[in-house]
């Protein structure tokens, strides 16, 4: 979000300068350390050596990775010529592949970037959009369980990932995940923001399972 600071004031008799910098976050940081994030992005800090990711940290990274590129291959396999994925090129030009192949009507587009939007603050992407209607709904690629033993879960088929195939599962049920929920209102926002967006506050998430 833009982070502005108000006009310069005085409490007592110190002077405090108004300050305004266009800070970009991503859906990353509603789950991460607040200071880390904050480190991250105070200009007094940039060039402060920072400490180095913990080593179970650095391993889920890489296993979260690793999934989203088994997932984003299976998906290329099933749907053919409806699929494309984005390669991984510095940020800027994944934003404009993505935009293109939005405008191409590709159904499925793996490994997504969103421009980045000054207005909001927001920045990011999300690991698959899926055509619906006019526009696109986000989908998330998890390394973590997503559903339970139960019934009434909304699934649709990898085979079909669209919300028209979706039917009510009468052997699962959805395992609440805040996290999802939060990262896919930030991209749906995004979508928003460049009229991409299906109209429905509609997502969805594919879990370790593959579900």
């Amino acid at each position: 979000m833009l982070l502005a600071g108000g006009r310069s004031g005085t409490v007592g008799r110190t002077a405090y300068p108004a300050v305004v910098d266009n800070v970009l976050l991503d859906a990353s940081v509603v789950t991460r350390c607040r200071r880390r994030v904050h480190l991250e992005h105070d200009p007094a800090m940039v060039d402060e050596p920072q400490a180095p990711l913990d080593p179970g940290v650095e391993q889920r990274i890489a296993d979260a990775a690793a999934h989203r590129q088994r997932i984003a291959n299976r998906l290329g396999e099933l749907l053919g010529a409806d699929w494309t994925g984005i390669a991984r090129v510095p940020e800027h030009l994944r934003a404009e592949r993505t935009l293109e192949a939005m405008r191409a009507g590709y159904r499925f587009i793996s490994g997504a970037q969103f421009p980045a939007d000054p207005g909001t603050g927001r920045r990011g992407g999300v690991d698959l959009l899926v055509r619906s209607g006019d526009g696109y709904i986000p989908v998330l690629v998890v390394r973590h369980k997503i559903t339970d033993p139960g019934r009434g879960a909304r699934m649709s088929p990898l085979t079909n990932p669209v919300p028209e195939a979706a039917q009510v599962d009468q052997t699962r049920k959805v395992r609440p995940q805040p996290r999802d929920q939060l990262r896919l209102a930030h991209a749906v926002r995004m979508l928003q923001a460049l009229g991409m967006s299906a109209g429905e506050r509609t997502g969805g998430v594919i879990g370790v399972d593959g579900d």
